[in-house]
């Protein structure tokens, strides 16, 4: 990036977002007037920047940078490519629409001799984008100044589109509202509402992130760059408005803000082209540009709240001055500096932070840039047009609530998507869509090897799948038409009837269809053969049994910004005892923490627990504590469930063993909570909610570390370095021993109860057990059963004890190794009864198990049956 942008300081990532916004608002009123719009010149710019650096980059040294003030080295190599580059025109030939990018390109050059180089706009030649050498002939400037050129033309282009009509700002406000707010929606942020406020000619996005946690934003969107700090004031003074206690009207109904809440405001300036500077208006809105808005609302999709947390951190009446070269910056140091700008309890008269944040912007989008590879190589629209994205290594899932969208993209070396677009408002047919997509998902992941290959004999560079209902009554159940690279699949409201009688008609009718399209020969018979043994993830063929079992939220964990308010709190008692700032270690460690922090710490947690009544207190913890039991017993089998698979993801299981510590972790910091509850009973009237809780958890959670480094010395099972800071911060740290310590031990124990991998047995099934567990019939167990074993024996020829069997069967079933399925026969299955169960005969067991899988014609055709 340093070599291809030099210099720049702004985000070149986010600017790309703010290009397309504007674009789709003034290109329908300057196409027709001046034949080509803002996105010619963005696609020009953008496609030169590529290849510029797809031609160069392969002659630039690897390694490290050199220092700042090294003298500048290039390669002869590089230069003669330099040199090489064809002319701007030829990018001309690879945009959409090759006649307007050419347009773009004459009207946004310009002679040698009038081309002026503007040092003051950070290196820009204005809104030229190239000279002309001759008719038909033109160079680019340099592709590091292309992207401050593209700032130019936008400026000039919106400038140019207002004056055509005037109609084009409303269009734009609009417009950017709302593709702000479908984006930070889609990244997890809870959108309440839009209000509007009597004499503001718009909405103004309201999101929540618990009862008192408000973030308010106003889009200050403008075409012109003067008219910026009129549109500003008239902001604040709409902002002013919100306040506390106050009810507003929205779409969907009223708001109403509760007196004791904590609203934070953002401005968000799109503007074409943004300010050099943004002063931030203490105790006022905070004004932010798009481009910042989008990163922090991206990267803050694990905890949300991380947004409302930050702001209320900038409008702080204690908060030092914050220099830096940019808000991304900013919002990096914050995030790991524990979700704060400064821990210290000393007074700091400012803040510096070099970063500008590009660098994490540019991570960031590399991190996207084979799902935006593939997604271009499908003709589907860019990761940024999908509001909500889930990525699972190779495949991706985007949606589009407002459209009812769903894509999901495999970036294999040939990507494939498979899309749903519902347009009907039919909710079954919504899920039958969504269901046979999910299905061939399933599917192509494990054929995945074959599709590959078929894909690349067909020398077809990507393939996508796309799936419609059709609403006509009439409509035939299936249809499907493969034009390569599109095959496309319509699904009639008959094909559920269907399914139910041949279970795999859809996922053999596709096979079919790819096979034809894609490959011959025996190219053809090996890709028919590896879709023939894929399981059948698509049909009804299988009973769905509901599961009735208790399901809780996941408890709400410490967050790093209320421990790092109280570490700050706990450096300044430090500094005024005068603390002496070194590593503390053995006694001298247990002394600090026994006669100074712990103390202190259990002092300020039942100052906090004065504030609430004790009981309401005590119930939200034990509500918290049932939420935890309930997750980390979910979690334990959802654990059990993956390694009994012999192909199990070991990423992902320590993953869920790192999450099943953390509980653990938590469950003590909850217990220290009620055991101090318990021995300090309150009266206290502010009401308990999820911030409430959060801050007081995370004091507990340092009352917690206090307490077990200075009770783990006194036993003397090792210890905690205690380091203090010459700001007064405090830092906890093991001391080096080859003893081990509490923390690690409790984490072991709590592990030791999770299930390795399901051990797979040579074959058949697992032996019954000794004579003593032998089963028994359920009569014997429950006499009132008599009767309904009694009706069942004379109605379906088999007893209730058949059917327990063969459920007793398939439960010890085994799975051949790298299998999800394995198919048997009836006679199989009752044998396998008769052995492990033995209660029933081995005919009963056949009658069960032909029950069991009657298919939806058999019981259509059965007598129909009496239940009391």
């Amino acid at each position: 990036m340093f070599r291809l942008l030099p210099g720049v300081s702004s985000h070149p990532v986010g600017d790309v977002d703010l290009w397309e916004w504007l674009a789709d608002a003034i290109d329908p009123v300057l196409v027709p007037a001046i034949g080509y719009g803002f996105g010619d010149v963005v696609e020009v710019a953008l496609r030169r920047m590529s290849y510029v650096a797809s031609e160069l980059s392969q002659f630039w040294p690897e390694g490290d940078m050199p220092d700042l003030d090294a003298p500048p080295r290039i390669r002869s190599a590089e230069l003669d490519a330099a040199i090489a580059l064809r002319p701007l025109q030829d990018q001309s030939t690879t945009c959409r629409d090759p006649s307007r990018a050419m347009e773009a390109i004459t009207a946004h050059s310009c002679p040698p001799r009038r081309l002026r180089y503007d040092a003051e706009m950070h290196g820009s030649f204005g809104a030229n984008i190239a000279i002309r050498e001759g008719p038909g002939r033109f160079q680019s400037i340099p592709a590091a100044l292309l992207k401050e050129s593209v700032n130019e033309a936008a400026a000039l282009l919106a400038d140019k589109a207002l004056a055509i009509e005037s109609d084009v700002l409303e269009s734009w406000r609009g417009l950017a509202t709302g593709a702000l707010c479908a984006f930070v929606e889609g990244a997890g942020h809870p959108l309440l509402g839009l209000i509007g406020l009597e004499g503001v000619p718009r909405v103004l996005p309201v999101f929540r992130y618990g009862r008192r946690q408000w973030v308010v934003v106003d889009v200050v969107a403008e075409l012109r760059d003067g008219s910026l700090d009129d549109a500003l004031a008239s902001s604040r003074a709409a902002l002013a408005r919100v306040a506390s206690g106050k009810t507003f009207s929205s779409g969907g109904g009223s708001i109403e803000i509760p007196d004791d809440a904590t609203i934070a405001k953002v401005q968000v300036i799109t503007v074409p082209k943004l300010p050099g500077h943004l002063a931030a208006q203490r105790g006022g809105p905070r004004p932010m540009a798009v481009q910042d808005v989008l990163h922090i609302a991206r990267t803050a999709a694990q905890e949300p709240s991380d947004l409302w947390y930050y702001l209320v951190d900038l409008d702080a009446p204690d908060l030092p001055k914050v220099i830096a070269l940019g808000e991304i910056g900013v919002w990096e140091a914050w995030r790991s500096n524990g979700k704060t700008l400064w821990r210290s309890g000393r007074w700091l008269s400012g803040l510096f932070s070099a970063d500008d944040g590009v660098g994490q912007e540019w991570t960031d989008a590399h991190t996207r840039f084979r799902l935006e590879e593939s997604l271009l190589a499908l003709g589907l629209p860019s990761a940024r047009h999908w509001p909500m994205i889930d990525r699972q290594d190779d495949s991706t899932t985007l949606c589009d609530p407002s459209t009812r969208s769903f894509c999901t993209v495999m970036s294999w070396e040939t990507p494939v998507a498979i899309t749903e677009e519902c347009a009907v408002e039919d909710q079954s047919a919504a899920s039958l869509l969504r269901n046979m997509a999910s299905g061939l998902a399933f599917v192509l992941e494990r054929t995945r090897a074959a599709v590959v290959d078929a894909l690349s004999a067909s020398r077809i560079g990507a393939l996508r799948i796309d799936f419609s209902c059709d609403p006509r009554p009439d409509a035939p159940p299936l249809e499907i038409d493969c034009a390569p690279p599109v095959l496309r699949v319509s699904l009639g409201r008959s094909l559920r009837d269907l399914l139910q009688e041949d279970n795999r008609l859809l996922q053999a009718r596709v096979g079919d269809a790819l096979a034809d399209c894609l490959v011959s020969g025996a190219e053809k018979e090996h890709f028919e053969s590896a879709w023939a043994d894929a399981p059948p993830a698509i049909g009804f063929g299988a009973v769905s049994i509901a599961q009735r079992r208790i399901e809780l939220p996941p408890p709400i964990g410490v967050h790093q910004w209320h421990q790092s308010r109280w570490v700050k709190e706990l450096s300044a008692h430090l500094l005024a005892k005068s603390v002496e700032s070194k590593t503390y270690a053995g006694e001298e460690a247990k002394r600090l923490l026994t006669e100074t922090v712990y103390p202190w710490l259990i002092d300020q947690l039942q100052g906090q627990f004065a504030l609430h009544d004790s009981r309401e207190l005590l119930e939200y913890a034990i509500t918290q504590l049932e939420r935890l039991h309930c997750h980390r017993s979910q979690l334990r089998r959802d654990i059990s469930l993956v390694t009994g698979f012999p192909d199990y993801n070991e990423a992902s299981i320590g993953k869920m063993l790192g999450e099943l510590r953390e509980l653990f972790e938590l469950s003590r910091v909850i217990s220290l909570l009620v055991d101090e509850m318990l021995v300090s009973p309150a009266d206290g009237e502010e009401p308990v909610d999820s911030l409430a809780w959060t801050d007081v958890l995370g004091l507990a959670e340092l009352c917690l570390m206090s307490c077990l480094g200075s009770e783990m010395s006194h036993k003397g099972v090792g210890g905690l370095q205690v380091e203090v800071l010459e700001s007064g911060e405090i830092a906890f740290t093991p001391e080096d021993s080859e003893r081990a310590d509490l923390v690690s031990f409790q984490a072991a124990v709590a592990a030791s109860d999770v299930p390795g991998p399901v051990p797979h047995l040579s074959s058949g099934i697992a032996s019954p057990g000794d004579a003593g567990d032998a089963p028994e019939s359920i009569v014997s167990v429950i006499p009132s059963l008599e009767p309904v074993q009694t009706s069942s024996k004379e109605e379906h020829a088999f007893t209730l004890d058949a059917l327990v069997g063969v459920f007793d069967a398939a439960e010890k079933w085994e799975i051949p190794d790298g299998e999800v399925f394995a198919a048997t026969t009836v006679s199989e299955i009752a044998e396998a009864a008769d052995r492990i169960h033995g209660v029933s005969t081995v005919e009963e067991y056949e009658q069960a198990v032909s029950w069991l899988a009657r298919t939806a014609n058999d019981k259509a055709a059965a007598p129909r049956e009496r239940c009391s």
